[in-house]
């Protein structure tokens, strides 16, 4: 049996991870999104206000049809 979730955007998934993207303004306060699945970030430099849906064209659970 298998079950099937309605994800948005990356930061809903299960396998979703982020970390602190740091940059050369210390005022910055960004995130670097990451999939367990995947061996390179999905996103980088998502800004704190940055409220956009997203999921990458690479993702493994994507149903493309």
């Amino acid at each position: 049996m298998s079950k099937i979730i309605e994800i948005k955007s990356c930061n809903q998934c299960p396998n979703f991870t982020c970390e602190r993207d740091y940059t050369s303004d210390s005022w910055d306060t960004c995130e670097k999104w990451l999939c367990k699945l995947l061996p390179e970030p999905t996103r980088r430099y998502v800004d704190w206000n940055d409220n956009k849906k997203f999921i990458p064209d690479n993702c493994p659970l994507e149903n493309k049809n």
